[in-house]
């Protein structure tokens, strides 16, 4: 049982090392106005909605991913798995805006399918998003897209396209400046149904 001493009230310049660490880690492809694609990686990034399916990206402010998305209101969200952490810790560091970042990342670009925006072809899964609304917050961004293609690859997949974590094996960011990932464990079913 819990006792209220066993909780601590954290000092608010320690939040960003609590704050957001659950989301998966995923690599978001722009295009800029020379038709270069530019790669970052983002652990600011959720579903916001089903129906239509909608995600929210969470950008810093003078970031090349956010003056691409601002220019041509498209973006890819690309799903990194255990087997490209090195590759995609290159894409975090800051090229200039003429420099492909996964050139840099030794990574592939595949053809976007609904968007003129590349997919990273070593990403298992990959969300083609156009923009519904870009608002400020914070020394951010928040970016809402519209998702208007999913592709995925198929040994990540069930026949009835669920998602096979263990084949996956997302990565989840645990905390700014730290450079550390946590991986994926088990997966857990839980009945939902009142305690008795």
């Amino acid at each position: 049982m819990q006792k209220e001493n066993d909780f601590v009230e954290i000092p608010s310049k320690f939040w960003d090392r609590v704050i957001g660490n659950y989301n998966p880690v995923v690599v978001v492809t722009t295009t800029n106005a020379d038709g270069e694609t530019n790669a970052a990686p983002y652990a600011m990034c959720m579903e916001v909605c089903h129906v239509p399916p909608l995600l929210a990206l969470s950008i810093g402010q003078n970031k090349d991913t956010y003056n691409n998305i601002k220019a041509n209101g498209e973006f890819t969200v690309n799903v990194v798995g255990q087997n490209i952490l090195r590759n995609m810790m290159v894409t975090a560091i800051r090229y200039p805006p003429e420099i492909n970042e996964l050139v840099e990342a030794r990574l592939s670009e595949l053809p976007g399918l609904k968007v003129s925006v590349k997919r990273v072809k070593e990403c298992m899964l990959h969300f083609e998003c156009v923009v519904e609304w870009i608002k400020a917050a914070g020394n951010h961004f928040v970016v809402l897209g519209k998702v208007v293609s999913v592709s995925g690859r198929r040994d990540v997949l069930t026949d009835d396209f669920r998602i096979k974590f263990e084949a996956l094996k997302p990565v989840h960011y645990v905390g700014r400046g730290t450079d550390t990932f946590i991986e994926s464990g088990k997966l857990v079913a839980v009945e939902r149904a009142p305690l008795e």
